[in-house]
């Protein structure tokens, strides 16, 4: 019994410790954790060391930090690791053919995993990622900035094999399984169009980046007897993807990863895909090479409109959208009235906008007139129509269902109604309560009556003509019997000498 009452004393002193995290060379470790890092670092010196991307020998490394105190529970203090990425080992030198990784540092929290395996249903179902993209369109002399998705974590390098050094093992970015690629428009700019072959090398198992390029050479951190270095020559760069290919499997320990791309480069370009017209309105689709979020200007006969007012109401922007694997597309409408424009050819021009060097693609139509046949005549209206004078097509639109049946009444047959004599009317061209500029002393309470003749607006806003009065056969009117006798005497007083 005593022992029994022993055990569970123990057992109530004794602390509860965290679960304990084993770093060996490689492994992730995230800023604020406490690791048992013992297995990273290298006796006798530990001390590990941090490179730029930019610093392919790394010699000397930008960061050195000396690991103190009790490396089994050793806290990694966010003042000291200052960067992220990957540390080595470091005793002062490199040795070649020794892995000196030791660690890969890391931002944020470690991720918990769940253990969905024992009798856990899940209901949700997992959006598939889409890895990618290994299609690239580009603009020739665009700056590109955009994402790939993988399944994978450790670094890696873009080598472009064309006849430009400079696009040979880009380092890239990586946030959790995402990187990043960002190329200068004088990168593309170099890049004459055509299509290429790229790869994204990642650094594999041993965490080496097990060939790179330095100053005209393929070279390998192994040594030389190993891996020698293998020189490439600038009139013989179109050979320089077979020649890595060759020396990879020369490598023994080569273990890096290979994703091919293709990139196809081409001469900025915008293409009209599609024109509809609607009441005063143009909707015009297109596509370009031209990255996403690019901004498109649209421009009605330039030449026709030199003031920069006039300019500017038949000037429109738009933006690209779309992903980097295929070419983008846009799409907008331009305010234009057939009536507004003169009988004859126009013209729109595109043009990235901000850049007055980047070429500009047009869409050509015309203005004409044709005759519309209501009842009773026929009436001449203006019309938008392509170079060869077929009609741009009419856009389709979804009409709204009615809410309920309406059985709609038949409309009242209209009545002339007389103009009383104290009617009056606007002035033509006089909105009621406005004063115009070329009418001095007339207020809005002031009227001008109207005449016999005179047009007035009944109730249904219908314009109805004043009746005019017509003589009647029928109609007689009786004289008074004094009228004709006065006019008698005045005749015989008048003949009177």
């Amino acid at each position: 019994m005593k022992i029994l009452y022993l055990l569970i004393l123990i057992l109530l002193i004794a602390p509860i410790s965290a679960e304990r995290i084993e770093i060996g060379q490689g492994d992730y470790i995230y800023q604020n954790e406490t690791v048992d890092i013992s297995l990273a670092g290298s006796w006798p010196d530990y001390k590990v060391a941090w490179c730029a991307s930019n610093n392919p020998e790394c010699d000397p490394p930008e960061l050195v930090v000396q690991l103190k105190g009790n490396l089994h529970t050793y806290w990694m203090d966010p003042s000291i690791f200052t960067h992220y990425g990957d540390y080595f080992r470091w005793d002062g030198e490199w040795h070649r053919g020794e892995n000196s990784m030791a660690f890969r540092y890391m931002p944020g929290e470690r991720p918990v995993y769940l253990n969905l395996t024992e009798n856990v249903t899940v209901n949700e179902t997992l959006v598939p990622v889409k890895l990618g993209p290994f299609r690239w369109v580009v603009a020739r002399g665009d700056n590109l900035n955009f994402t790939i998705v993988t399944n994978r974590t450790d670094p890696c390098h873009l080598w472009i094999w064309s006849d430009s050094d400079s696009l040979y093992g880009i380092p890239l970015n990586n946030v959790n399984s995402t990187y990043f690629v960002e190329l200068s428009s004088s990168q593309t700019l170099g890049l004459q169009p055509g299509s290429y072959k790229a790869y994204l090398q990642f650094d594999g198992k041993n965490g080496i980046q097990d060939i790179y390029y330095n100053d005209e050479y393929l070279m390998s951190p192994y040594n030389t007897k190993i891996a020698p270095v293998v020189p490439l020559t600038y009139w013989n760069l179109g050979n320089a993807r077979m020649q890595y290919d060759e020396y990879a499997n020369s490598i023994v320990y080569y273990d890096d990863e290979i994703i091919p791309v293709d990139i196809i480069i081409g001469d900025p370009a915008i293409t009209i895909t599609s024109v509809s017209q609607e009441e005063n309105k143009l909707y015009i689709s297109g596509s370009t090479n031209w990255k996403e979020n690019t901004s498109i200007i649209l421009k009605l006969d330039p030449e026709n409109y030199p003031l920069a007012n006039d300019a500017k109401f038949h000037t429109w922007q738009t933006y690209v959208y779309g992903e980097v694997d295929e070419y983008r597309t846009f799409e907008t409408a331009v305010k234009i009235s057939p009536g507004d424009l003169a009988i004859g050819p126009h013209h729109i021009d595109m043009q990235k906008y901000g850049d007055t060097d980047s070429p500009i693609s047009s869409y050509d139509f015309k203005r004409t007139d044709t005759y519309v046949m209501p009842t009773p005549t026929p009436e001449r209206v203006a019309l938008f129509v392509d170079p060869d004078y077929l009609p741009i097509p009419v856009r389709q639109t979804v009409t709204a269902t009615p809410v309920q049946n309406m059985t709609a009444k038949p409309a009242a047959t209209p009545t002339k109604t007389p103009v009383p004599v104290n009617t009056t009317i606007p002035a033509p061209g006089l909105t009621p309560g406005a004063i115009p500029n070329d009418m001095t002393g007339v207020t809005p309470e002031e009227t001008i009556p109207t005449t016999s003749n005179d047009t007035a607006t009944n109730a249904s806003g219908n314009v109805t003509l004043a009746p005019t009065p017509t003589p009647d056969p029928n109609i007689h009117v009786p004289v008074p019997v004094w009228v004709p006798v006065l006019a008698i005497l005045i005749i015989i007083f008048r003949r009177k000498p």
